[in-house]
């Protein structure tokens, strides 16, 4: 990627189409088992997503996997 993205829009178009579906998987499946409003940013020059005001989840997309990293609250 050659250019920091600003939104999680930008970051998973910055993939081939294959990466760009899973990443677009795991974002949706974010926000379906989330009870409560998902606020998606990037930090770390990642994906980030808070559920009440806290990051509690990344994603990352790797030369040869995605990461997903959870994070305890």
């Amino acid at each position: 990627m050659a250019t920091t993205p600003t939104t999680v829009d930008e970051y998973i178009l910055g993939y081939p189409v294959e990466v760009r579906s899973i990443l677009e998987r795991i974002r949706a499946l974010i926000h379906r088992l989330s009870s409560k409003p998902v606020l998606e940013q990037i930090k770390y020059g990642m994906p980030a997503f808070a559920i009440e005001g806290r990051h509690t989840i990344y994603v990352a997309a790797w030369k040869k996997h995605v990461g997903f990293y959870a994070v305890r609250k």
